[in-house]
């Protein structure tokens, strides 16, 4: 197999834009598509974000999957906000690995969190329904 013989710019290679997959998904709570993002497309994106050059965020991104993997293994929970917390549910070994099933519990949004106050104060100001209908 020969090597190609482009040259590589120092721009970071630009994908086409993806859908947002949120956790959301449709009316009844399922997930409509799953995207997966590879790890250079994460080491460029931690580059863009950061301002360091894709070399040392390559490094740094190995050490924090590396410390990640490190902890779940273990049993540790992680409190990474924004992320959430992150804890491992079950671990179940199958042909010659193991699987670790995780939990991740986030924080209510900024929008989720007024919805809910909103929500809150309407139900204080109405107070708790009538038993009866009041005569006429």
């Amino acid at each position: 197999m020969e090597k190609s013989s482009k040259k590589r710019t120092g721009q970071p290679k630009q994908s086409a834009p993806r859908p947002a997959a949120g956790p959301e998904g449709g009316a009844d709570g399922a997930v409509a598509a799953r995207v997966q993002v590879k790890k250079n497309e994460l080491v460029e994106r931690v580059a863009l974000k950061s301002g360091v050059k894709k070399a040392a965020a390559r490094d740094l991104t190995d050490a924090v999957l590396a410390v990640l993997a490190e902890a779940l293994e273990a049993g540790e929970t992680l409190l990474a906000p924004p992320l959430g917390k992150l804890a491992l549910a079950r671990r179940t070994d199958r042909n010659g690995g193991t699987v670790l099933h995780l939990k991740l519990r986030r924080a209510a949004t900024a929008e989720g969190a007024s919805h809910a106050e909103e929500t809150a104060k309407k139900d204080e100001k109405s107070g708790p329904p009538p038993l009866a209908k009041p005569e006429e």
